[in-house]
């Protein structure tokens, strides 16, 4: 089971994204954020295995997100 957290600044792409990948039965989506921080509290919370980040988050928010992942 591959679980993702999806990140996209606008929930309704978010849920929508999310929504597609759990069509698929090896994917487990173990959370929508729709910040960096919002991104960074679940992944406190739950261990995964791929963020799908939008690059268009606000203040450089994807960069300043796969940073905090790299540490």
């Amino acid at each position: 089971m591959i679980r993702v957290i999806v990140v996209h600044e606008t929930r309704l792409i978010c849920e929508l994204e999310a929504t597609v990948l759990r069509n698929f039965p090896d994917i487990d989506i173990v959370a929508c954020a729709s910040s960096a921080n919002e991104a960074l509290a679940w992944l406190k919370k739950y261990s995964c295995d791929v963020v799908l980040v939008s690059v268009t988050l606000p203040e450089d928010g994807a960069f300043t997100l796969t940073r905090s992942m790299a540490k």
